[in-house]
């Protein structure tokens, strides 16, 4: 499926029309053909897109630990090719569109491929900060959920062996 994708997380109100800030959002997100999404919200752009009526796909995330998987050793693995120059002409426009819209945002873009399929997947790393300097790497956008299931091992080693990172984070909705 592919269609037009709006991210909400990229909009700014100028402080002299804030207070139309809910106006501009509604009217903004009214048009039916567009997907919206939000790919880094935090808590309190989650509450306001929720008191819009938009719903909230992320059902929560699952943590993966760097942890040797010596089973998935012995499975083929998936080639990953990391970075935007790299991954750019393995990919199609509608998914050129992601990677152009994440460019210059410190994000690193990654396309996974296997005889069952392929999927472009941005990861970014993050902060915890209940955890002081501790940094996880989290998954914000996956085209193909199969392909991250199959190799979600392989995946984690890759990435955090590039981001430098302790466990990945992966929302249950991917």
């Amino acid at each position: 499926k592919s269609g037009i994708i709006a991210n909400l997380t990229a909009w700014y109100v100028q402080s002299a029309f804030r207070a139309w800030s809910g106006i501009l959002i509604a009217a903004a997100t009214q048009n039916t053909n567009l997907t919206y999404t939000s790919l880094t919200p935090n808590r309190r752009s989650r509450q306001f897109l929720k008191a819009l009526g938009i719903t909230d796909l992320d059902g929560g995330k699952v943590l993966v630990p760097a942890l040797p998987y010596s089973q998935t050793l012995a499975r083929p693995q998936p080639e990953i090719v990391f970075g935007a120059r790299a991954v750019r002409p393995l990919i199609g426009n509608d998914q050129r569109r992601i990677l152009d819209d994440h460019d210059g945002c410190d994000f690193l873009p990654l396309f996974v491929s296997d005889a069952g399929g392929h999927a472009l997947i941005i990861a970014k790393v993050q902060h915890y900060r209940d955890l002081g300097p501790a940094r996880y790497s989290e998954i914000l956008y996956c085209s193909d959920s199969e392909t991250l299931a199959r190799h979600i091992r392989g995946i984690t080693r890759a990435v955090l062996k590039q981001h430098r990172t302790l466990f990945l984070c992966v929302g249950r909705h991917l």
